[in-house]
């Protein structure tokens, strides 16, 4: 059970660190979030939704189903950058505009 428990902890920051290194060289934390953002994310599943949702206004846009991945951008964002989740969150609502899910 220990053993179980120190294996998971280290798939979890081997998959940390190796999802940390594919920003290496990548100056503006902007551009980084958005790569990482793009591989973790199909288009399928960023089609019609935004970010975070919006209102519950008719028309407005569902929220990303899976809000952990976001999560790890974060984190990593954090890590590397000192960036918060405000500041990603803005780089990546670019990406996630309607016009450019076309």
């Amino acid at each position: 059970m220990k053993g179980d428990i120190l294996v998971l902890a280290w798939f979890s920051d081997t998959k940390h660190g190796q999802l940390s290194n594919m920003t290496t060289g990548v100056a503006e934390y902007g551009k980084a979030a958005k790569l990482l953002f793009r591989c973790f994310y199909s288009s399928e599943e960023t089609r019609g939704r935004s970010i975070a949702g919006g209102s519950q206004t008719p028309g407005s846009r569902k929220g990303l189903e899976d809000l952990s991945k976001l999560s790890v951008i974060y984190e990593i964002m954090a890590e590397k950058y000192g960036v918060t989740p405000v500041q990603v969150r803005e780089k990546l609502r670019d990406i996630m505009k309607p016009s450019r899910n076309k």
